[in-house]
């Protein structure tokens, strides 16, 4: 009876270990995100591990190497080297849903060999958090001509835009150490810990998810939010005013031209039409204020538009993904590349 037990025990015991073993082996290539780590220079809130292979088949299909510094640029950096142009960012930057060397940033400098450019984007480094870390990153690379920073959004709270004027922006935690840490070193562990932390933080309280509920209650469709958001709601003027003039007055140190690209969030409508979670007046409101400080402002509306309408291309969205939703593909990443030399060939 006793050997019987212990004959099962095994047997599940060893079916657990080959499921683990098999389990991991498949994250390893279908999504393998690397660990973070705390940046130490404040360049960004976090670094992904050094020289570590990073593969994304959940949305689009990507795959490289980070750098020494734990970046997905695909070259090294050297510490004291020249950089012409630094790129700061989120994941649309980081490119993490692209193969290595086909984001904007690596497409940028094909077009521009003499230059050195270097990109910091990393996943969740949105517009707020480049600001909080713009001094930092500033005093490290120390760039020559240029500096961009990528967002999506155009709105922000007064509480929001404060943030950004006294440095209290909430910075992005890593769970690197200890027990956690070594447990992310597998790569099935990590996908598990990463969802755990995602469920936290879709049954935590979020105003939009209290807006939706409201909705509901209300009989309302998505599509009405949606459409509710598209009303115009410009920033406080002064505030925006002040948080670009800060960010301004430091690049003034170096003498180093700001720009701030923008990139729209898009969906396709039942019909097909192309719509924006923006409207053209929050986009005037930063051009406008963006002109008087002395900052470079891209807006890629009209060239997403362009592409759709005129050849039939979508900048977001991958095959195994819901049409035109999600990250910048390899086409968009091209399109801002595209925009981007154009703007610093015009502003030589």
């Amino acid at each position: 009876m006793i050997s019987k037990f212990f004959n099962k025990a095994g047997k599940t015991l060893l079916s657990m270990i080959l499921a683990f073993c098999v389990l991991s082996a498949f994250c390893f290539f279908y999504s393998n995100t690397p660990v973070h780590y705390d940046d130490p220079d404040g360049a960004t809130d976090y670094r992904w591990e050094p020289k570590t292979f990073h593969s994304q088949w959940t949305e689009g299909y990507s795959y490289g190497l980070t750098n020494n510094e734990g970046y997905y640029d695909t070259t090294d950096y050297v510490e004291g080297e020249n950089i012409d142009i630094l790129i700061m960012g989120s994941s649309q930057m980081e490119a993490s849903n692209v193969p290595s060397g086909y984001s904007s940033a690596a497409l940028l400098s094909e077009s521009l060999p003499d230059l050195r450019i270097y990109d910091i984007g990393v996943s969740g480094h949105y517009f707020a958090t480049c600001v909080n870390n713009f001094d930092a990153a500033m005093n490290k690379y120390k760039p020559s001509k240029d500096v961009v920073i990528e967002t999506g959004y155009l709105h922000f709270t007064d509480e929001e835009l404060n943030q950004m004027l006294d440095g209290t922006v909430e910075t992005i935690g890593s769970h690197a150490d200890g027990i956690i840490g070594m447990l992310q070193k597998n790569p099935f562990l990590r996908q598990m810990y990463y969802q755990l932390e995602s469920f936290k933080e879709i049954i935590g309280p979020s105003e939009i998810k209290d807006k939706i509920i409201s909705f509901e209650k209300a009989g309302a469709t998505t599509e009405a939010l949606v459409e509710e958001k598209k009303e115009d709601n410009l920033c406080n003027e002064e505030l925006l005013r002040q948080v670009l003039s800060k960010i301004k007055a430091k690049a003034d140190e170096s003498g180093v031209q700001i720009i701030i690209l923008f990139h729209p969030t898009m969906r396709l409508d039942h019909e097909g039409v192309l719509t924006y979670d923006n409207t053209d007046n929050e986009s005037l409101q930063y051009a406008r204020l963006c002109s008087e400080v002395g900052i470079g402002y891209i807006d890629m509306s009209e060239r997403f538009a362009f592409e759709y309408y005129e050849n039939d291309t979508l900048a977001y969205g991958f095959t195994n993904t819901s049409v035109g939703l999600g990250h910048l593909n390899k086409k968009g990443q091209r399109m801002i590349a595209e925009e981007l030399y154009k703007y610093l060939e015009e502003n030589k």
